[in-house]
């Protein structure tokens, strides 16, 4: 990752590694032109507590492991907002992706960012209780209208 210090918390004081203060940096990610606030570890990585201002202006609040997310909350450019695991960089596990404009929210089972597993779907007109499959309704559920009526 080819990575340019915007601002190091620390960066001139000698003895800050001894100090017990963490450091904090913002970094631009030449390559894809993020900007990442948080900590860095040894290899440069994001690690631990930070964010994530992408280019698309898409924001990213979570937890990092060696550059990796892996726990946050997502805000993209489609209204969508997505709050859970990682794995890969992408939403997988567990999670919930909402969308307030569309009046969708989705709580489940993730696999690379798509539906998949256990997990209820709810929309303006219904709510779908059961299993996902690559982002669609696959296997057993139960949808319950507004009016009551289930099927």
């Amino acid at each position: 990752m080819n990575i340019h210090t915007l601002y190091s918390l620390g960066q001139h004081h000698k003895n800050i590694k001894n100090s017990g203060v963490e450091q904090y940096h913002v970094v631009k990610n030449e390559e894809n032109g993020e900007i990442y606030e948080g900590k860095l570890d040894n290899d440069g990585q994001y690690t631990k507590k930070g964010m994530i201002f992408y280019k698309d202006l898409s924001i990213f609040k979570g937890e990092f492991k060696s550059g990796a997310k892996i726990k946050g909350i997502e805000y993209f450019n489609n209204d969508d907002v997505y709050d859970g695991d990682y794995l890969n960089g992408k939403p997988h596990l567990k999670g919930t992706l909402k969308n307030s404009r569309l009046k969708k929210e989705y709580t489940g089972q993730f696999k690379d960012h798509k539906k998949n597993g256990e997990g209820q779907l709810k929309t303006k007109s219904n709510t779908y209780t059961g299993e996902f499959m690559d982002d669609k309704v696959q296997g057993v559920g139960e949808i319950q209208y507004r009016n009551g009526d289930n099927y």
